[in-house]
């Protein structure tokens, strides 16, 4: 959502094409719903009569097949077609006992500030409940031919016009202004505000509401300020140079750096979803690392790991061992993070892929794994095993913030056992750059191991898939000693320098 600026829409229902009988074939027009979700019409089943709810009737023995054998069961394939159909089901089995509602707020994007960003996340979910708790408010808006023609001529008035541009009001067509519009949404939504504790987050939309200026507003004014009576164009509109745009984004850029430094810094930020804003500023900080020309960087946000007196290889394996660290990859809890245990499995199998290992990530289930071996040796006769998830932190989130005290690499999972995964990476990093031939390993980390493994994709059953796609299997048994391999490898090394 953005500043509103253009015009408000809320849209709770909407459905399939006039004349469309969904009965005749129930999976192509869910395809076809499915894809018209994606492209962001909204879909709602609120009637004996609308054609998305005789879908859901239609399918009900389907969805409850689905339900009953699992989606993903372990082992299964189908083609693509057969893909395509399970997912689009899927997709829509979460909605077949909830009303369907979406609220869809249109708006320009321009100059927010964080405490707007959120206000306008928090006034979106606020009328989402406020539907869900009417079923019949904002029933008017059906989304036919004439609604969305309207919502398209609210939008072309509100770009030029701003807050004060007079609009037809999405449900009853009356004339009003943009600013009476939100006036009024945030009447309907201050109930469930105050409710939730949300009154002091929507706190910018309600000044805004009182007269305040829009982002877009503020942008116009900041420019006629300092263009005063300069040139303007054939119809009248005022010419802008080059140079004082770039003196616009110039400030822009800077407000940008420091509220994302804020959120970095800040860990109050968020509150409950911290552990979501954690993964993407991680993905920030792993592309200012590659990118170094991007106009925000956040490589400050976290300190470094100061060490002295070590080697360069177990500076590496210590500084790889943190980034690890600072993943909340919890399992094994009531309060799973399965978004940050899928994070870090990307960020293992994405060291391995640029360092040129040939990689395979498992994420068709709940709990992730990397199989990874050397370039073109990914069936090595040894597998090296770990896991990257940890326990729940005791007392707090504190754990997730590496530290070197003494001799010691002190963080939740820096013994068990993200350092020795760490130590696996830094190793088959440094193998490759040195060259074929390779030692006979692969590696298998899997996110777990806390829980027993007892789920895809645990060591079984990613061993289980692979015999079953390539025959391979490890070969080496435990009687094996580790002189007895290595013996081997050392045979093959010699073998190929002589060839």
């Amino acid at each position: 959502m953005a500043p509103p600026n253009q015009g408000w829409r809320a849209a709770p229902p909407a459905c399939g094409g006039a004349g469309a009988d969904c009965r005749e074939d129930p999976i192509a027009d869910l395809r076809r719903i499915g894809r018209i979700a994606e492209m962001g019409w909204a879909v709602r089943a609120r009637s004996g009569v609308d054609p998305v709810n005789r879908n859901i009737m239609a399918t009900s023995e389907q969805l409850r097949e689905l339900y009953s054998r699992g989606i993903y069961a372990a082992g299964e394939n189908g083609g693509l077609e057969e893909a395509e159909r399970t997912l689009v089901v899927e997709n829509l089995c979460a909605r077949v006992d909830l009303p369907m509602n979406r609220v869809e707020v249109r708006t320009d994007e321009a100059g927010d500030t964080f405490e707007l960003s959120v206000a306008k996340i928090a006034i979106k979910d606020l009328l989402m409940l406020r539907i869900y708790g009417d079923p019949e408010y904002g029933t008017e808006y059906v989304y036919d031919a004439a609604d969305v023609s309207r919502a398209r001529r609210n939008e072309e008035i509100a770009t030029h016009r701003g807050l004060v541009g007079v609009i037809e009001h999405p449900f009853s067509g009356r004339e009003i202004t943009v600013r009476d519009l939100l006036c009024e949404l945030l009447d309907e939504v201050r109930p469930l505000a105050d409710g939730l504790g949300q009154a002091e987050t929507i706190e910018p939309l309600v000044e805004m509401s009182r007269g305040g200026e829009n982002p877009a507003a503020q942008i116009r004014r900041w420019f006629s300020d300092r263009l005063g009576s300069g040139a303007r164009t054939l119809y009248g509109h005022p010419v802008i140079p080059r140079e004082l745009l770039r003196e616009w984004y110039e400030q822009r850029q800077v407000v940008v750096a420091n509220e994302v430094r804020r959120i970095v810094t800040d860990r109050t930020v968020g509150g409950g979803d911290r552990a979501h804003i954690a993964g993407l500023i991680r993905n920030l900080e792993r592309m200012a690392e590659h990118q170094p020309a991007m106009p925000v960087r956040i490589t400050e946000a976290t300190a470094p790991i100061v060490l002295s007196g070590v080697d360069d290889r177990t500076a590496e394996v210590l500084a790889l061992a943190a980034e690890l660290v600072r993943i909340p990859s919890v399992t094994n809890c009531p309060n799973e993070r399965i978004d940050e245990v899928n994070t870090c499995a990307s960020f293992v199998a994405g060291l391995l892929h640029d360092c040129g290992c040939s990689v395979r990530l498992f994420d068709r289930g709940r709990y992730p794994a990397v199989m990874a071996g050397f370039p073109g040796d990914v069936d090595a006769p040894i597998t090296l095993c770990g896991h990257f998830d940890v326990v729940e932190p005791e007392p707090d989130d504190s754990q997730f913030i590496p530290r070197v005290d003494g001799d010691y690499l002190w963080g939740r999972g820096a013994a068990d056992m993200k350092t020795v995964v760490a130590s696996y990476l830094v190793w088959m990093r440094r193998r490759v750059k040195a060259a074929p031939p390779y030692p006979p390993f692969n590696l298998l980390v899997v996110g777990n191991e806390e829980n027993g493994e007892g789920q895809p994709w645990g060591t079984p059953h990613v061993l289980a898939e692979l015999e079953r796609e390539t025959g391979w299997r490890p070969t080496r048994k435990l009687e094996d000693t580790l002189a007895d391999v290595l013996e081997d490898w050392r045979a093959r090394l010699a073998a190929d320098r002589e060839a």
